[in-house]
This record gives C-alpha cells, sequence and structure tokens, in this order.
C-alpha cells in the first residue's frame, strides 16, 4: 500500500495507517462482499481501480476483502473474471474515476446498500466533487 519506508517497524507510513483505519472504520471491520467480520481473520484492503493502472490509496479506492491476493472474497476480486463485481463496483476500470462510482456495501447486520466512497472514509448518496 505504502512505497514510502516504513518506521517504528510499521509496514506501512503514518499517512497510510490513517487512511488504512478510515477504510476499515467506514466497512465496519468487515468484508464489503460478504458482510464477514475480518477480526481474526487473513484480510486486506484491495484497490478498486489498480495501482498500475493509476490507483491511488486513498479511502475512495480501497476496500475491505476478507483474504489476501489470491484467495477469498479478494481472490475473486483481483481475477476479475466475475462481471457483478465490476458492476457492483469492486472493480474500476482504468478509465474510470473511482469517485464516480457507486459500490454495493454489506453491512454487519446483513443489510445491503449502493453508496459512493469519499477520500474522507465515508460513504455518502452522493459522489465527492474532485478538486483542481
Amino acid at each position: 500500500m505504502c512505497r514510502e519506508p516504513a518506521q517504528h517497524g510499521s509496514r506501512y507510513c503514518a499517512a497510510c495507517l490513517i487512511v488504512r483505519e478510515l477504510v476499515l472504520e467506514r466497512d465496519a471491520h468487515c468484508c464489503v462482499c460478504c458482510g464477514r467480520s475480518v477480526l481474526g481473520q487473513r484480510y486486506s484492503l484491495g484497490h478498486r481501480l489498480r495501482a498500475s493502472q493509476g490507483g491511488k490509496a486513498v479511502a475512495s479506492n480501497l476496500l475491505t476483502f476478507l483474504g489476501l491476493g489470491g484467495e477469498a472474497c479478494h481472490g475473486r476480486i483481483d481475477s476479475r473474471r466475475n462481471p457483478s463485481d465490476e458492476i457492483n463496483g469492486y472493480t474500476v476500470r482504468s478509465f474510470m474515476d473511482p469517485l464516480q462510482v457507486r459500490v454495493l456495501l454489506t453491512f454487519p447486520d446483513g443489510s445491503k446498500g449502493r453508496k459512493y466512497l469519499w477520500d474522507d472514509g465515508t460513504c455518502r448518496n452522493e459522489p465527492q466533487q474532485e478538486t483542481a
């Protein structure tokens, strides 16, 4: 997630730790795909728009998934084989802006909702306007 040198024994720089906590709090420490808690499980934050395609490590571009890159929900999303993952906003094509693509979120109570993700770590009914 972070390209800066790790400090104080952490894999992440201070700014990345803040973004990471924003995403985990927004997603209620649950996998956005299945709604299961990630506490005590192998989980990761996945890029909706891949870093190799210009995706940034900001809250609007990151989602909480069970599993690491090649396993569980994260593995399925990263494979980019299921068209519903794009429809649900879990993946974003290189010509799209994650700020303008709603995500189907599964909440801990089992309910679902389509929301826009904002860089401040919130999810809302309206898209965030890009700043110049």
